[in-house]
Parts: C-alpha cells; structure tokens; sequence
C-alpha cells in the first residue's frame, strides 16, 4: 500500500507517480521486445499499478482525471511489458499446445495475425489490440468485436476462447459471447458493457474497466483491479468471499445486488479493507453471512444499503483524519423493507444519515457523532436500543438537522423486558427537530439536550416513562417554540409518565390536546412565555412546583410603569387624530398604537393560556396550583391597557394588588407595606403636632398604638377632657415639653392630644389611612399564608 503520509498530500502523491508511469511507459515503448519475460520493468510496473491501486485517501474532483491518466499509464505499461501481441502468444501457447504438434500452433499463430491489426509496428490479435496510442491515450476500438470463424477454429482444435483471455482487450459486447462460463480474466482491459442477461466472466484480476456506463458482472471477486467508469461497478446475484475485492480501487462507485457475503478468519465481513471505493458503496438485497466492517481508511463517501436483511451487526470506523465524511443511507425499494442488527456508528464524523422503511432488530449506536448536514429516520423501526448521546451538528447543517418521522421504538422479542431504551441524552441540536408522529413504546430521555430551534414533538407517543429533564451535566433548554400537540384529543394523544425536571422553555411551547395520563412533573421549569394546554387532560399525579412563569421578561417595567409609558402612547395618538380630524374637518376613529395593540394582543394570549392551567387545576381539587396560575392569569389580564375587556379601575387596582401582595401570595410584601406606613405615619403625626423632627420619638410610639387599634383615636370624646367635665391632665405636659423641646417624657396620649389641637382634620386623615391600611395588610397576609397551607 502507497504510503501517503510521506508526501505533503494526496496531490503530490497522485503526481509524483503519474510523472513515473509516463517515464515507465516511455521506456516499455522503445525497448520492446515480443517476448514474455519476467524483466524488471515488469516488476517496476507491478510495483506501480499496486501503488496508485491501493491509495485509501479521498481525492478531491479536480484530481480524479490525473488519477485516472496515472493508472491508465500504469497499466499500459505493465500490460505491453507483459507482451500481449501475436509473438507473445506464441511463446504463451507453445507449451499448452505440444499435444497438439508444431503445425497446429502455427495454423493458429496465422490465424491470429489474419483477425489481427498492426500497431506500432507489431502485429496484436483483435481481442488483444493496443487499447492506448503511443502518447497513452484511449484508442478508438471500432473493431473489437471477434469474427465467428476464428471463434470456430479454436472449437476445431478442441480449445476454449479462455485459452487466450489472459490480456483481453473487450471494445464490444460481442467478444462476452465467446467467453465460456466461470471466464477469469486478468490483464485486461474493459471498454464495454458486459451483457448483464448473460454475463460469464466469475473473477477479475489485474484489469482496467473504461468508459463502462453500467457494469454489470456476475463476479465472485475483483482483485488487483481499477475501475474507472464514471458510474457504479454493479456485482449481482453471486457469492463473494471476505477478500472479493482485495487490493482493488473503484473511482465510480461499487454496487453489490444480491450477494452473499462471508466472513474472514476474524468472524467479520471485511471485503474493503484492503479496497478503495470512491463515490457510493451500495449494498442491496445482499445477505451478510457476518458482522460488517466499513474501514476507517475507506474513500468513498456515500453508503447505501437497500432492500436489505442484514442479521449481523454494521460498524462504522471512525474515519482518518483527511477523508471525506460519509453519507449513509438505509432503505427500501419496491414496497419492501431493509432488515438490520446492530448498527453502530459510535463516534464517527457523518455528512448525513438516511433510514426509511428499516427496521432494526440490534442496536442502534449513535454516540458522539458528528454531523454536517442532516440526520433523517423515516417510518423504521427499532426494536432495541436507541442511542444518541453526545451528538452534535456542524455551523452547516440542514435547515432540519435531526428528523424522527413516523417511527416506532419497540420492545423487541428477543429483548428483557424494561431494557430497551431511546437515548437523546446531552445532544445538541442546532437547527429544527423533528420527531412527528413517532411513537415511544420504551423509555426515552432527552436530558440535558439543547435545541436552538424548533423542536417538533407533534402527535409523538409516549408509552412509556420520557424524560425531558436535566442531566448532571447541564440543562435541557429549547431556545425556541416548542410543540408537543396533537390536533385532537383522542385516545391515541394519550401519555404516559412525562418529566420535565429544570427544564427551560426560552419560548413557545404547546402540549395542546395532549392526554397526560400518567406521572407529570413540571417541577422548577422556567417558562419565558405562557405554555398551552388547551384542550388538554391532566392525571391527579401532576405538579408545578417551584416552576417560574417569566413570560414578562421582555417586559420588565412593572403594570404602573407599562400604563403610564402606554397612557402617554396613546394621549399622543389622541392629539394626533386630533389634529388630522381638525384639518381635514371630519372626525377619524381612533385606534390603538400597534406597540400596544401587539402588547394586548399578547397578554390576552397569556390570559387565555394560564386560564386553561387554572380550570385544569381546579378540576383536580389542586387549590394551591390553581392558585398560582390564577394569580399569572390576573396579571396578564392586568397588563393590557386600552382593552374595552379590562376597565381602567380594574388595571389600576390589579396593579396595586400586585404590588401589595403579589396577587395574595406574598407574605412579607403586606407586612413590609405595614411597616412603610407606620413609618411615613410617624413622620406625618410628627409634623402635625407642630414640633417637627423634636417629637418623633412618641410620634412612632402613637403611630404603634394606631396599628395595633386601629379607628380608636376617632371616638369623638378622644383628647377633649373638658367635654367629659375634667381637667386635661397634659395641658401642663404639652407645655413643658414644648418650652423644654424635649418630648422624652411626653405620653402618646398626651402627643395625640397635642396633635389633635394642632391640626385635628390631619391627625383624623393620617389614623383613617393607616388604619384601613393596617387591615387590609392584616387580611393580605391571612389569605397568603392560607394559600401556603392550602394543599
């Protein structure tokens, strides 16, 4: 084997020897000698044709026609140094032919320098005509074909047209008619068609096949050879044994159509180990007798297998470093259906992958794969293990990377029962993904896998436990929307258990008319928009728990702030329709500015959505859940402004709800809101009693007694000792105090009365506002801790 590895590349491998076989052809052409010896530029030439046939590295297109003059010259060059003319068969034939006495060789001899032609001065038999010209061009076989006459002088003699096979040089189909079956050709030369209806030739060695638009060759091997064709070698309905194609480079591609394949002495099928296939390899209707083996340091870069029932496992290498990622493909043709075992892929860079109509009786392996366009499985089935861990995609890839359509995963017969599994497992899909339709009768796990795109789980069954959660490693994330629906509710939407653990939903994603009838966790999920669930069913075993609702992230103002921004919106749109009503004297009707009609828009979305999660939870007595969707369905309602469905008062109230209590679920926000008014309460009694700051100690000390009873300081008989017939006891206090400007020892009764005096419709004002807001407070942190207990 050529050792490419001691070039700078593949480039100067193929030019370095191409310049040789030209040097090599030029000295064959003038020291010609019609004999047939075992010379050293036989050997060069051997050595040669070995090299540039065993070269394992893909060749770039604008290569292929060097690589294509080198090998032609090669093989001229050892096929003329071998002596194929009329005098070199006459030393081939003489030791074969001693039975048969002198006269009979050379009635033969003459015969074949009659049917033959004259090419550079020797004479070559019309089966053995040079097929190249002096400059080592492809010559014009117009005449290739074998006159019948010359084909009957050889039955005379009682020999068969093998005798002289050794060397052919094949211009017409007619010369495949003389052939007797099991024909082994070696040396020669192919330039056409070989009659797929009747193909004899069983074994090539050594040949060249040109300009052959479909070849068909019922062959048991094809060793030492090259096959130019621009189009696909096809062996069909033969066996073929484990070094069928040793030593062997097909630059159009290879086809094997029903063969049966053995194994070699290691117990696997390795016919291409030692062969190059350039192009596509394809397999169809062939039976493996063993577990198949594509080469790390195989060229071709398509793999096809078709129509297949393959009942032993297929491995791809992972490939060396400089050859072309593979394209594999897997289906049927003509209503029927590819059977494989193990397919293991684990590891390896792909281009792409494309199954349809398969079904898979092993396991599938595809672990730590690299893609760089796209990985298709279309109506197959599965029926052990599923593994797609690690995967990942190249910055190229397919608009859809990864597509599971209509396929099933099944717990195989021959599998125990709970073992079989679909894995997903830490992949990361950088375009759309599709499973569709796909049914899931063994557990499946997406954990920890990251989609950038769509992700397309539409009419998908889950049978069994799927877990969407997140993995030690990282995450599941879906950056963008994300569909799990069916288009109705039936039987067939129904799903078993269904985990979505640390999940992040960074947008849409709809579960719309999905049964889920089984275990349901969405537990610490964070949603950036309202999920959907309309029309679907929930089992009793559903939770939410500790999941976050950020659907608000692009908008982070609160409700007060979104108003007041939208209000000025649209009072600048009201003077503006203002104006134009005015100049064109007539009145337009006034709508909505399009960032708040798209805001509204949304929110009613959202509304609608929580609503859904509301009813359902409700349905199944989870009050604390309903509650907590409630609660995100008011503030959806309550952020859309200029809606006729949603009334000013009702936005306005809403947004303080929120702002107090979180919607009722907060209960240190109304016991912060208590504390806040107790203190701006103090400040306030402290002004009103006329002394500023000097008195704000039994200020806070009056603003306590407020909250702690409230209403009471409005009794009318409050602070008014003459109207209870007494002498004030703190008219001496006030004054002292305030003569002293030191209030350390004043009473809150005795300031209250002070402050009474001073402004009394403030005071009253200041204990009626704290009062109610005491109880409110009181009553918002009631309801939340009720909400808490609630199960």
């Amino acid at each position: 084997m050529g050792n490419v590895g001691e070039f700078a590349g593949v480039e100067e491998y193929i030019n370095v020897r191409r310049k040789r076989a030209r040097r090599l052809l030029k000295q064959v052409n003038a020291d010609f000698v019609e004999t047939v010896i075992d010379s050293p530029k036989i050997q060069s030439a051997e050595k040669l044709w070995q090299e540039l046939r065993s070269l394992n590295s893909a060749v770039p297109c604008e290569l292929v026609p060097k690589l294509e003059e080198a090998l032609q010259c090669a093989w001229y060059a050892l096929w003329k140094a071998r002596n194929y003319s009329v005098m070199g068969w006459k030393k081939r034939l003489a030791p074969k032919l001693t039975n048969f006495g002198p006269g009979n060789l050379n009635y033969l001899i003459q015969e074949m320098m009659q049917t033959g032609v004259e090419v550079d001065g020797v004479v070559w038999p019309r089966t053995h005509q040079v097929p190249f010209d002096s400059t080592g061009q492809v010559r014009e076989l117009k005449s290739g074909s074998i006159s019948q006459e010359f084909e009957q002088i050889l039955r005379t003699m009682g020999l068969e047209f093998s005798l002289i096979s050794e060397g052919l040089v094949a211009g017409s189909e007619s010369v495949f008619n003389f052939l007797p079956d099991h024909t082994s050709l070696e040396y020669a030369a192919l330039f056409s068609n070989v009659p797929a209806r009747q193909s004899k030739v069983s074994r090539l060695s050594n040949c060249l096949i040109l300009n052959v638009e479909l070849f068909h060759l019922k062959a048991a091997s094809i060793k030492d050879s090259a096959a130019l064709s621009s189009t696909s070698v096809q062996v069909r309905s033969v066996p073929i044994a484990s070094d069928a194609f040793e030593n062997s480079l097909f630059l159009g591609g290879l086809v094997l159509n029903k063969v049966v394949a053995s194994p070699d002495p290691s117990g696997e099928v390795s016919f291409l180990r030692n062969s190059t296939v350039f192009g596509r390899l394809t397999l169809k209707s062939v039976d493996l007798k063993s577990s198949f083996v594509v080469p790390k340091n195989r060229a071709f870069s398509e793999f096809c297998i078709l129509d297949s029932e393959l009942k032993h496992p297929i491995r791809v290498e992972r490939c060396s470093q400089g050859i072309e990622p593979l394209v594999l493909r897997v289906s049927s043709e003509a209503n029927s259906i590819s059977k494989l075992a193990d397919f293991i892929l684990e590891g390896v860079e792909l281009r792409s992958l494309s199954i349809k109509d398969a079904v898979f009786s092993g396991e599938v392996n595809l672990n730590d794969t690299y893609w760089l366009e796209s990985c298709s499985i279309l109506k197959s089935t599965f029926a052990s293990n599923f593994s797609c861990e690690d995967m990942r995609f190249g910055p190229e890839a397919n608009d859809v990377c990864f597509e599971v359509l209509d396929c099933a995963f099944i717990q195989g017969e021959t599998e125990v029962a709970g073992t079989s599994q679909a894995i997903f497992r830490n992949s990361t899909f950088p375009k759309r993904v599709d499973f569709s339709r796909s049914k899931f009768e063994v557990p499946v796990s997406f954990e920890g896998a990251e989609f950038h795109q769509e992700a397309a789980f539409t009419c998908a069954l889950f049978e069994k436990h799927a877990n969407f959660g997140s993995s030690d490693r990282r995450a599941t994330i879906f950056f963008k929307d994300a569909d799990f629906s069916f288009p109705k509710l039936d039987s067939e939407s129904s799903t078993g258990a269904i985990t979505f653990l640390n999940a992040e939903f960074r947008s849409n994603v709809d579960f719309s008319n999905r049964r889920f009838d089984n275990l349901t966790e969405f537990e610490s999920v964070k949603f950036n928009s309202a999920p959907s669930f309309h029309g679907a069913t929930f089992h009793q075993n559903v939770s939410f728990r500790n999941s976050r609702f950020q659907w608000r992230r692009s908008r982070p103002l609160h409700p007060i702030a979104i108003g007041i921004k939208f209000r000025c919106l649209v009072w600048i749109g009201k003077v503006w329709r203002f104006a134009t009503a005015l100049w064109t004297r007539g009145m337009a009707s006034y709508t909505l500015p399009p960032e708040l009609e798209r805001h509204n828009r949304y929110c009613k979305k959202t509304t609608s959505s929580f609503r859904t999660l509301r009813q359902a939870m409700q349905s199944n007595d989870d009050t604390r859940q309903a509650a907590i969707f409630h609660r995100e369905e008011l503030r959806a309602r309550h952020s859309r402004f200029g809606d006729r469905e949603v009334t000013r008062f009702e936005v306005w109230v809403g947004a303080i709800y929120s702002l107090v209590s979180d919607y009722g679920e907060s209960v240190f926000r109304p016991l912060a809101v208590m504390i806040a008014s107790l203190c701006i309460s103090a400040i306030f009694l402290a002004e009103f009693s006329g002394a500023g700051g000097r008195f704000i100690r039994p200020a806070f000390g009056n603003a306590i007694e407020i909250q702690f009873r409230p209403f009471y300081h409005l009794n009318p008989t409050f602070g008014r000792a003459e109207a209870m017939g007494v002498n004030d006891p703190c008219s001496n206090d006030i004054n002292a105090a305030l003569h002293a400007k030191d209030a350390s020892g004043l009473t809150t009764y005795c300031f209250s009365i002070m402050a009474i005096r001073n402004n009394e419709f403030a005071f009253k004002l200041t204990v009626i506002v704290q009062s109610l807001i005491t109880l409110m407070c009181l009553f918002l942190v009631l309801l939340a801790v009720r909400r808490k207990l609630q199960m």
